[in-house]
């Protein structure tokens, strides 16, 4: 088994080195906007309000989550809506 690229680094000492996702998909704000079909600005005011859960990881300097947990952030916060909906 290749070993996994490094392309998400802890934000702050509380993560454990071994951290670990079998099925990571990390996403910046840009990402989350355009999955949740809401504008940039809405996002970033999400983040200045703390409204969304704490990144784990920064990539360049900027905060970046695993999908699985916006998604079940959005989904209870009623942010998320199905192509049906």
């Amino acid at each position: 088994v290749a070993p996994k690229p490094t392309l998400v680094y802890p934000r702050t000492a509380e993560y454990n080195r071994d951290m670990s996702c079998d099925v990571c998909d990390p996403v910046g704000a840009i990402d989350i906007a355009k999955r949740l079909k809401v504008k940039d600005a809405t996002v970033k005011t999400w983040q200045y309000r703390d409204l969304l859960p704490e990144p784990p990881w920064t990539v360049s300097g900027r905060p970046c989550w695993d999908w699985s947990t916006i998604e079940a952030w959005a989904r209870a916060t009623g942010r998320f809506h199905d192509e049906t909906d």
